[in-house]
């Protein structure tokens, strides 16, 4: 929801017409699913159809993530800087926030496991999506993500060998 705030502000026009933009925002699909998932959570709703609903939609968004990613890919390495950097930033302070909350909160095992992956995790593939949809610089968020994922599997997967 934050998320979806955040980024909504980020690409918004520049002239701010508040009802326009309250329009635009209500209309978003986060917005939309989130109370109704409040509301069937509330009325303990269970249904198998919506749970197999629910197990096919996110496989179609990361082929859409993919399929997007792939098409605005463009190997040139001095495009590829400036995301090296920043996926390198991020992971040191994805790694450094994980250990300062587990240090706050006295996490051991698995749960400290839990979170130093989660410091790790890579880019959302929803920034590419997000990115076509309000016409952003795509070709920088397929490199990020180009990048990102290896990266991070990689590095997520020396933290899981050492913990």
């Amino acid at each position: 929801f934050i998320v979806t705030v955040l980024n909504y502000i980020a690409v918004s026009d520049k002239k701010f017409n508040l009802k326009n933009n309250l329009f635009k925002l209500l209309k978003n699909p986060m917005f939309i699913a989130l109370p109704i998932a409040l509301i069937l959570n509330l009325l303990n709703f269970q249904s198998s159809f919506t749970d197999k609903l629910f197990e096919i939609i996110p496989s179609g968004i990361i082929l859409i993530g993919l399929l997007i990613v792939g098409l605005n890919l463009d190997f040139n390495i001095s495009d590829f800087k400036l995301p090296l950097f920043l996926i390198s930033l991020k992971l040191i302070i994805g790694i450094i926030l994980a250990y300062f909350v587990i240090y706050l909160f006295n996490f051991q095992g698995m749960d400290k496991s839990i979170i130093l992956i989660a410091g790790t995790l890579p880019p959302s593939l929803m920034a590419m999506i997000y990115s076509e949809q309000y016409n952003l610089d795509t070709k920088f968020v397929a490199n990020t993500l180009s990048l990102g994922l290896p990266i991070s599997l990689i590095v997520m997967s020396i933290i899981v060998y050492i913990f």
